[in-house]
């Protein structure tokens, strides 16, 4: 390899390391370091490339990021009336940024998305065993996983309640601070990989190191994770399977069953999805003063059945992850009807406190639960974009339709969108708007070239 070469090689790798840091190693933090910041680094060749463009009386880039800027100056001043507060002009900042390196380098990252993934699960993989020196426990209660039929863990303080079969195998480790982190990120990983192992040929040590980390995802695993697997292996499927080899369908086909059996079967998995009609005649027998309470909203304000099981929901012995998910379509639900076109960029808070100050939940704890995230990205997107929000998740599907995006692209961007749709920590975490961007001039590109 000649010096130039070695030189390109490392270039190369440092890019897909801050890649690799703002989309898995968001929750990473040393001192005053947070990971997910060192993409900005990014900014500075992007600089260069920008220069070249105006040389080369290239536009395109400029073109774009105005709009961008005035849509976004427009939507917070015009629309809403808002004034922005630091913060809010950091985020802006922020996402301009990212929108600009998705733009320069949206090329560079569709042709090493697999070196991408595979440096993470390194990492991943490294911070994992570690655990081993340095053991520690983490919840014993969760979706999926392992059963822990004999205790081998030797939990202390077992909930008495639930039966043996409800322990799960786990462990903690250092890159996700909880599980459902990992599951925001892990069925793109998943996915692209499997569809990897088919396509190409792959060494003992890539297919080894594969095949430990998908086995460490599901001892690992979240309701995240497998609702993620789920729904994005089923849309794949619905739309994309003439683009799938055989033994990337029946795999596929083998992972839905799955996880739909862990979904149904699984007592951890069915608390977060209980049926509506069920939840709110088992609640109005156990609560008389309830039910009188919601007998009088009914009559006052024709709630619908939706709203009534939110309240509900509230009551001080309900699960309180789904509590939480409902205290914030309870907002989004109001937000769409109230303020059509959203708060504004990172927004979501200003609805959380004025909701909550015009209806205060009835459990005191959820004043303080996912108060900037949401619970979930299409929530969050819903409530500070309104109608445009909508037109975002039109283009998502344009995306999966497109016979035109190689399928491996597919494979990788979208579940991260969809996945953390449903279960995100805003557009700064996971890669989501990196991807988003990412996603946007890969389709632009195939019908105007921009560089």
């Amino acid at each position: 390899m000649t010096i130039n070469n070695s030189v390109q090689y490392f270039k190369d790798n440092l890019i897909i390391f801050l890649f690799v840091s703002f989309i898995y190693l968001f929750s990473i933090k040393i001192n005053i370091i947070e990971f997910k910041f060192l993409i900005l680094f990014l900014i500075v060749p992007c600089s260069f490339f920008f220069l070249q463009d105006l040389k080369n009386k290239n536009f395109n880039f400029l073109k774009y990021l105005i709009c961008i800027l005035l849509f976004l100056l427009f939507h917070i001043f015009f629309l809403e009336s808002s004034k922005i507060n630091l913060h809010q002009f950091l985020s802006l900042i922020y996402l301009l940024v990212i929108f600009t390196i998705a733009y320069y380098f949206f090329n560079f990252l569709n042709r090493n998305i697999f070196k991408l993934i595979f440096l993470f699960i390194i990492l991943f993989v490294i911070s994992s065993l570690t655990n081993v020196f340095n053991f520690q426990y983490d919840a014993p209660y969760f979706c999926g996983g392992i059963p822990d039929f004999f205790n081998i863990m030797n939990y202390d303080g077992m909930n008495s309640s639930r039966p043996q079969n409800a322990l799960r195998i786990s462990f903690r480790e250092y890159i996700f601070q909880e599980n459902s982190h990992l599951g925001m990120i892990a069925p793109s990983a998943i996915i692209f990989l499997i569809y990897y192992l088919f396509k190409y040929n792959t060494n003992f040590v890539e297919k080894f190191l594969i095949i430990l980390f998908i086995l460490i995802c599901f001892i690992k695993s979240s309701t995240t994770l497998i609702l993620g697997l789920f729904l994005n292996l089923t849309l794949i499927l619905i739309f994309n399977y003439k683009e799938l080899p055989k033994k990337n369908i029946f795999s596929f086909v083998l992972i839905i069953l799955i996880c739909a059996s862990n979904l149904i079967f699984n007592n951890e998995c069915k608390k977060r999805f209980i049926s509506l009609d069920k939840n709110i005649d088992l609640t109005l027998e156990q609560n008389s003063d309830l039910n009188n309470n919601i007998e009088m909203k009914k009559k006052t304000n024709n709630e619908n059945k939706f709203t009534i099981f939110f309240d509900n929901s509230l009551s001080e012995n309900t699960f309180l992850t789904r509590a939480v998910h409902f205290h914030a379509f309870s907002i989004m639900k109001k937000s769409i009807t109230e303020k059509p076109f959203g708060w504004g960029l990172n927004r979501y808070i200003n609805a959380f406190e004025y909701y909550n100050t015009m209806n205060e939940p009835k459990q005191k704890n959820l004043m303080d639960y996912n108060k900037k995230d949401g619970t979930n990205n299409f929530i969050k997107i819903i409530v500070e974009f309104g109608i445009f929000g909508i037109f975002f998740y039109f283009f998502i599907f344009l995306f999966i339709i497109n016979n035109k995006i190689p399928i491996e692209l597919k494979l990788f961007y979208l579940p991260i969108i969809i996945t953390q749709s449903i279960r995100g920590a805003g557009y700064f975490n996971g890669g989501f708007i990196l991807i988003a961007f990412l996603m946007l001039f890969t389709y632009i590109n195939l019908y105007k070239k921009l560089r």
